[in-house]
């Protein structure tokens, strides 16, 4: 058996091309020509493709890479340009992390996608066990791990002038693997096979729950009698799952047993617009005692206040004092959220709140000064009067940082509904504000205040921080996110305020949906889709085309809770949108 060189990354084993590609990635240290045994077996249908890596083989004298990012991007590189039919990647221990990276950044390069994902031998990505630290002992300690790890042939590790040679490849890898860094990221639109032994010393957390959150799709999961280098004890086993997997084809269409609702015509087009049913199937109940805590922009309100007509238990934990009138707890935004942030837009914002209530970060102590009077600039409309003094100031903050504290430990579900993705900050401490200085309290600075147009990465990264923190502190807490309906009331990115809008909801859906698809306890209600979609034509929208009437916020609550749900004459107005300010502004 011989192997010819098609990239000087990889290398096939020769012989006619098969209709499909394996690309097999080793664990540290490791040799891929292990993986040859499988050359026989998955022929002729999946050809197979071993790496050929600096440092090792026939790239020996080359200096390893010993970053994974760098090598990353090459493997990648090289595996587009090798993906002219449809393949799938393999990694063992070590060589599923490379193997998972690859996928991930062949999708941010917008790149080809393999079919699967076959992870063997490997803890999930974000919830690796402590790395030991090998990668710079000295030789001869580096030598009795490796034959402790008993992945290197123990006839090699005796032959000390072959040793030295490999050793430095051998580094790389133990040193990409101990310095690996997860970073969060959207689950990975392929299926995910995860092989795993009964009995493996270097898997300590459960692979199945360290996958399954890097793919939208259902685990695939195969355990194997034996320890980490399972694979060696049931190669003609694996070799016949990776063939299976590679060439099955399901006979059946997958649209031919579908229900009205998945298709348009039937289930959007045809019915009258307020007939559309069966729009959301929520993920988990919520129960007329469960405390139900609420926050996110001015739509949001609707959600409280449609709770408590339900007789559902709305937790607000943030209580006006004694002594105020109806008219004053309006006036500095009592009952509106289950605490009294004011209109939270953003997702940075909203993890800046948690992170400040739970001790993760803390707040600046500066308030911004007008007539005497001190504003929190990070809710600048909540006091309309301000403060007599900076500790007044702090000292309110400091009791709705104790609000969220409370709510978030005693909810036992958290509804965010998501407004926007632009958001200014502050270039001086990195905090970010509901809306930009000088609007509504303060003065904008255009060398200290910067806007911040949020990408579909970044309003993730800070949703899912939020969600984790949130259920450290309460592991039973369930998210339900929504996006509301409103379009932007003004935009300073230079883009016409159409364009704007629609470029911010599809982020926060997208970034929705996608966190709802990959996690069990966090679920999407679709308030955005039923105000904005195509069958109502605008109908719920007032006349300025943005602020929703009562008969929009009647029917997106039917369809949350249910058709005796609510009977609002509210509407979802800007009556307390910190935002609708900026049209003031509006000169024409």
């Amino acid at each position: 058996m011989t192997l010819e060189t098609v990239d000087p990354w990889f290398s096939r084993v020769s012989g006619p091309a098969g209709p499909a590609r394996l690309f097999c990635f080793p664990h540290a240290g490791g040799n891929p020509a292990d993986f040859l045994a499988w050359a026989g077996p998955l022929a002729p249908d999946v050809e197979l493709l071993l790496p050929n890596l600096p440092g090792r083989g026939t790239r020996l004298f080359e200096p390893p890479i010993g970053e994974l990012g760098p090598l990353v991007e090459q493997l990648t590189g090289a595996v587009s340009r090798l993906a002219d039919r449809p393949f799938a990647l393999f990694g063992h221990s070590f060589g599923a992390l490379v193997a998972f990276e690859i996928a991930r950044a062949l999708r941010r390069a917008g790149g080809p996608a393999p079919v699967a994902l076959w992870v063997s031998g490997a803890e999930g990505p974000q919830l690796r066990s402590q790395r030991r630290r090998v990668h710079d002992m000295p030789d001869d300690e580096l030598i009795d791990v490796l034959r402790e790890y008993a992945g290197t042939s123990a006839e090699l590790l005796e032959h000390r002038e072959l040793v030295e040679l490999i050793l430095p490849g051998v580094r790389a890898d133990f040193a990409m693997n101990e310095r690996y860094t997860y970073r969060p990221e959207p689950p990975l639109a392929l299926p995910i096979h995860v092989l795993h032994a009964s009995d493996d010393p270097h898997v300590v957390t459960d692979p199945v729950a360290g996958w399954t959150r890097e793919t939208t799709y259902p685990p695939h999961v195969t355990m194997f009698p034996g320890g980490h280098f399972f694979l060696r004890e049931h190669e003609a086993a694996v070799a016949a799952l990776l063939r299976a997997g590679l060439t099955a084809v399901d006979p059946r269409n997958p649209y031919q047993d579908q229900p009205a609702r998945a298709f348009w015509r039937t289930g959007v087009a045809e019915p009258d617009p307020l007939d559309i049913t069966d729009v959301w199937r929520p993920k988990f109940a919520m129960g007329q005692d469960d405390p139900i805590i609420t926050a996110g922009s001015c739509f949001a309100r609707e959600i409280g206040r449609a709770l408590l007509e339900r007789g559902m238990h709305w937790y607000v934990a943030e209580l006006p004092p004694p002594g105020l009138s109806a008219a004053e707890r309006a006036d500095r935004h009592y009952g509106e959220f289950s605490f009294r942030t004011g209109n939270i837009y953003t997702t940075a914002l909203l993890r800046q709140w948690v992170e400040w209530a739970f001790g993760k970060a803390e707040p600046p102590a500066s308030s911004w000064e007008h007539d005497g009077r001190h504003f929190d600039p990070y809710r600048p409309s909540v006091d309309p009067a301000g403060f007599a003094s900076l500790d007044d100031l702090l000292a309110a903050r400091q009791t709705t940082l104790a609000a969220i504290r409370r709510a978030v430990e005693t909810a036992a579900c958290f509804v965010f509904t998501m407004g926007l993705t632009e958001v200014w900050a502050d270039r001086a401490d990195g905090t970010v504000f509901p809306s930009c200085p000088g609007t509504i309290r303060g003065t904008f600075d255009p060398d200290r205040h910067v806007l911040r147009n949020l990408t579909f990465f970044e309003v993730y990264e800070d949703l899912a921080a939020t969600v984790e923190l949130c259920r450290a502190v309460n592991p039973g807490l369930r998210v339900l996110l929504t996006v509301s309906p409103h379009p932007i009331t003004a935009t300073a990115t230079g883009s016409h305020a159409l364009v704007a809008s629609t470029h911010t909801k599809a982020v926060l859906r997208a970034v929705a949906g996608e966190l709802a698809a990959q996690r069990g306890d966090v679920d999407y209600f679709p308030s955005y889709e039923l105000i904005t979609g195509a069958p109502f034509r605008s109908r719920f929208y007032q006349a300025n085309l943005r602020t929703v009437g009562p008969e929009g916020v009647a029917f997106v609550m039917r369809h949350f809770l249910g058709p005796t749900s609510v009977s609002s004459t509210a509407d979802g107005g800007d009556l307390s949108c910190d935002d609708a300010v900026l049209d003031y502004y509006n000169a024409h």
